[in-house]
């Protein structure tokens, strides 16, 4: 265990931190505190932004792409599903529509993984990327229709594994957002 810790870089440490704040998240929504949990949520998305920026500028370790991709598959899949389920009294045909969410957006980050930017000078994506997902706790905390939500889940299932290209939003304009929105839910 002490071999993997001393390989671990900065930008690892980051990611490590956004995971222990999106576990957090998790406990805090299914406990019922959902108004701190999105925040929490919110909070742990920094580390998520700035790990990679980190990784560029300082290096990372063999093991950053993994530890992304286990951040990525708990903050913007499995959190919006435990907070969906929550939020509804889990009626339970939305898991018909919560398996095909995350097995896809699971499939969206292996081709990422395995292939990079659409477009690397652009910094295109290909298929939608999972963290548009982290809007459905935050719709959900305002009242907008569950079948609105089931129908956008549909439409975002399908988005994740299509071919279409999605620009990569600006870090320092994007973490700005998420930091304001994170204070906001926290108060």
């Amino acid at each position: 265990m002490i071999k993997i810790i001393r390989t671990l870089r900065f930008p690892d440490i980051l990611t490590l931190f956004g995971l222990a704040w999106i576990i957090l998240a998790m406990y805090l929504v299914i406990a019922g505190f959902n108004k701190i949990g999105i925040g929490i949520m919110l909070f742990s998305m920094l580390f998520d932004f700035f790990d990679g920026w980190a990784a560029r500028r300082y290096g990372g370790s063999g093991y950053g792409i993994f530890l992304d991709s286990g951040y990525d598959i708990l903050a913007y899949l499995v959190f919006p599903a435990i907070y969906l389920m929550t939020s509804i009294q889990f009626q339970g045909f939305y898991i018909v529509f919560l398996i095909p969410m995350i097995c896809a957006g699971i499939l969206r980050l292996a081709r990422f993984a395995k292939e990079g930017f659409a477009d690397e000078k652009a910094r295109y994506y290909t298929g939608m990327p999972v963290f548009y997902l982290s809007l459905i706790p935050i719709l959900l905390y305002y009242g907008v229709p569950i079948y609105f939500i089931g129908f956008a889940i549909i439409i975002a299932t399908a988005l994740m594994v299509s071919e279409i290209k999605f620009l990569k939003p600006k870090h320092p304009v994007f973490a700005l957002l998420i930091l304001g929105l994170s204070v906001f839910f926290l108060l």
